[in-house]
């Protein structure tokens, strides 16, 4: 018996293998049913427990699908909240699909009939017409749950506003520069830094000069002004010259009243 135990007793294993050496497609459906037998069925969940769904299953569950894929997003969306709205945590777990996998063989059994590979690139592109075609590829189904993962958040355009009202005006298709058409600051304010002089800022009746400040903006003197362009006005030598001229008209009047003495 050892020795023709050592042998494989057929050219394949009948339990795994079809005749053509394909493995054999079991029906999952009746493993779920023997582990459900094993498990106490729940009357009710509680609200605090978390959820894990099946989320190619859950795909494939829709009967009816949309003709966008924004709108197969927002029909999943929808599916899993009707059922665990106020989950904690809800997890959506798919399959993954390396370029090696024991499940290539399966895969291209289901792909016989030919393959469609669609790239979404859009959320308003449309959906297949053949649905079931367009799941029998892993590299679909990859790109629907990154499609899903991303829509609504990363790929969301800002809304840019118009430029009227935020600087810019737009005229017959031109668009200029809205330049102030108020005052640069409160009046209270421009009367106590600006002034109104008509010949040119150049003496101390320039408010501006007397504060030994340059004329800006605000004020209101005329285009001759000289004391724009941050020009600083020395006071104190004004005011040392205006001195001078001042003793020396007194020193004058000493010499008169001296003269007339003699």
């Amino acid at each position: 018996m050892r020795e023709v135990l050592q042998f494989e007793l057929g050219p394949l294993p009948w339990s795994l293998a079809n005749v053509d050496g394909t493995p054999v497609k079991t029906n999952k459906s009746v493993l779920a049913g023997l582990l459900e037998k094993g498990v106490e069925q729940m009357q009710a969940i509680p609200e605090e427990s978390m959820w894990i769904f099946d989320g190619m299953a859950v795909i494939q569950s829709i009967t009816r699908i949309p003709s966008t894929f924004s709108d197969l997003a927002i029909v999943v969306l929808k599916t899993i909240l009707l059922v665990s709205k106020r989950a904690p945590r809800i997890d959506f777990v798919t399959d993954q699909y390396p370029t090696i996998s024991i499940k290539n063989l399966e895969r291209d059994r289901r792909s016989l009939g030919g393959q469609i590979i669609t790239i979404i690139s859009r959320p308003s592109q449309s959906c297949p017409r053949q649905w079931k075609k367009f799941l029998s590829v892993g590299r679909n189904k990859v790109a629907l749950v990154e499609f899903a993962k991303i829509w609504k958040s990363a790929l969301e355009h800002n809304t840019v506003p118009s430029p009227n009202n935020h600087g810019w005006i737009v005229k017959n298709d031109l668009i200029s520069i809205n330049w102030l058409d108020q005052p640069p600051a409160l009046d209270a304010f421009l009367i106590l830094i600006s002034c109104s002089c008509k010949a040119g800022c150049a003496n101390k009746r320039c408010s501006c000069v007397r504060q030994a400040l340059s004329c800006t903006d605000g004020c209101k003197c005329s285009n001759a002004c000289s004391n724009k362009d941050y020009q600083i006005v020395d006071i104190a030598n004004d005011d040392d010259e205006d001195d001078g001229d001042d003793d020396k008209s007194v020193d004058a009047g000493d010499e008169t009243d001296d003269d007339s003495m003699d």
